[in-house]
């Protein structure tokens, strides 16, 4: 929307870059509120009623992406830590999970970081336009605004304790969409990291897999290739027999692996007692020669 002031007959024209229907309803409906504490006449006034529906808008759109963002640091559990951090001043610990659906968070993280990009210029746009306005309410030349003395006087006291509130909070906003970039650019690299670290994950158990069945791969493939003239029952029970091995030793390291921790809780106490066993030797030969 573009506002052109005109001096002589103290009006204003408002040019629309679409002229949409919605657009003109929206405006009129506003002119036409009763409850609007606005002189219509004045077009100052009418410049501050749109900035402020600007305002909400931009304010609408912070909101709807920081619910979004919110939402994302729920699931991943990288903000219920604030509630113990703020009862017991403590480091976080609970621990971070992966989300159902990286793909999906990552592109919303994204479109959330864009969409602050954006409404981050328009803030500092708003800003700037508050502050030509206060400007404008304090100097004399737009004294001709406020033709009378008493309800004019009344009416530049009302605008300029509006101008002062919006500067202030739009300064407040432009803080807050900062910190949603930063915490969207947070869980970006969180779930960046959680989905390299589940593929490297993956890539270590292929791995491990295929090195497992290597033996039986190795061995079928070079008695499959023709290099030595054996018959196909010796072979065929060769490659048998180390299948067999081989999946004997992949189900003991499955076994093994849950077992791990209590062996070692196991060797741990047997090389404590040994230990104790010895340095109970040591002292009782101590004792002996100090008594002889």
């Amino acid at each position: 929307m573009r506002v052109r002031f005109t001096y002589q007959h103290c009006s204003v024209t408002c040019l629309f870059f679409d002229g949409l229907h919605d657009d003109l309803v929206k405006v009129i409906k506003s002119i036409e509120d009763p409850a609007a504490d606005i002189d219509w006449s004045n077009p100052l006034a009418f410049l501050i009623l749109v900035m402020q529906d600007v305002g909400r808008s931009s304010e609408f759109i912070r909101r709807t992406m920081d619910d979004k963002i919110v939402t994302i640091e729920s699931t991943t559990n990288s903000a219920s830590w604030m509630k113990d951090f703020a009862t017991s001043h403590r480091l976080p610990t609970t621990q971070i999970q992966q989300t159902e659906a990286p793909l999906k968070t990552m592109t919303t993280l994204h479109l959330c970081e864009n969409v602050m990009t954006f409404l981050g210029r328009a803030t500092d746009a708003e800003h700037n336009a508050w502050l030509q306005v206060r400007r404008l309410v304090s100097k004399e030349q737009c004294d001709w605004l406020f033709s009378d003395a008493r309800a004019g006087s009344r009416l530049k006291a009302h605008m300029a304790a509006i101008a002062e509130f919006e500067v202030a909070y739009n300064q407040s906003k432009k803080l807050q969409i900062r910190d949603l970039e930063q915490r969207a650019k947070v869980q970006i690299n969180l779930v960046n990291n959680m989905m390299t670290h589940q593929e490297a994950s993956q890539t270590n158990l292929i791995a491990i897999v295929a090195l497992v069945f290597a033996p039986a791969s190795l061995t079928a493939g070079i008695f499959s290739a023709g290099l030595f003239e054996i018959g196909t029952s010796s072979w065929v029970v060769y490659v048998a027999s180390t299948l067999s091995i081989t999946l004997a030793a992949l189900g003991a390291g499955m076994v093994f692996l849950p077992q791990q921790a209590r062996i070692q809780r196991a060797s741990k106490a047997v090389f404590a007692k040994l230990k104790l066993v010895g340095r109970r030797g040591r002292l009782k030969d101590m004792t002996s020669g100090d008594n002889v």
